[in-house]
């Protein structure tokens, strides 16, 4: 069996971009998957005689073949319950920036939530759509009043000012999950300092309510 019947001499193996074909000592071709999609191969058989067949074409589909991803909401936040590689997630079928690689996810609207995973091949799956309802995003229910943040965009300090209720614990996520402040037994106003903070999205999680800020 020739792989290639273009190119010179007996070719028992073709490579693709989607994986590789070889021809096994019994004369089956096999294929190994290195990529994700469809792979095809031309080859011809020649006889014990030196008879050459007509060229015919071999093809393999690779498709996902994990386990079809699942979200929970707990605490404000989506979780992709999921052991492979989170490539996106999506709010209404559009991409959510900057979330390649990320197992949980902080919705700040409402919408219909998914996650996208990729196996080993990079094939790819969807999960079923996730639908958050948020009444209020940036004005939280803390007993008799409310929570507010400070300036927002913030550069050296951010205020979360709870009214007149003192606040259990105040935690400080960065987009990636990572606990960057944690404090309890909080005033009813506190200033942090995020001058050493990095730039880009945090969420500050007040009690088990969640908002988010951005560092400049």
């Amino acid at each position: 069996i020739d792989l290639n019947p273009q190119t010179a001499g007996l070719q028992t193996s073709f490579t693709t971009t989607t994986g590789v074909f070889t021809v096994a000592a019994n004369g089956n071709i096999n294929f190994s998957a290195t990529g994700c999609g469809v792979a095809t191969c031309n080859y011809t058989i020649n006889d014990n005689l030196g008879a050459t067949s007509n060229a015919a074409t071999i093809t393999a589909t690779v498709t996902y073949s994990g386990v079809v991803p699942t979200i929970t909401f707990n605490n404000n936040v989506l979780f992709a319950n999921s052991a492979l590689t989170v490539v996106e997630w999506q709010l209404n079928g559009a991409t959510l920036t900057n979330t390649n690689g990320l197992a949980t996810y902080t919705p700040m609207q409402t919408g219909n939530y998914s996650v996208v995973v990729a196996d080993a091949n990079g094939c790819t799956v969807v999960s079923q759509n996730f639908n958050v309802i948020i009444t209020n995003i940036l004005t939280l229910a803390q007993g008799e009043g409310t929570t507010r943040l400070y300036p927002n965009p913030a550069t050296t300090q951010l205020t979360v000012d709870n009214g007149n209720n003192k606040m259990e614990s105040i935690v400080i996520q960065n987009i990636l999950g990572g606990v960057v402040f944690s404090k309890s037994n909080c005033n009813a106003l506190d200033s942090i300092d995020v001058s050493r903070f990095a730039s880009g999205v945090y969420f500050v999680r007040v009690n088990e309510a969640s908002m988010k800020f951005i560092k400049k």
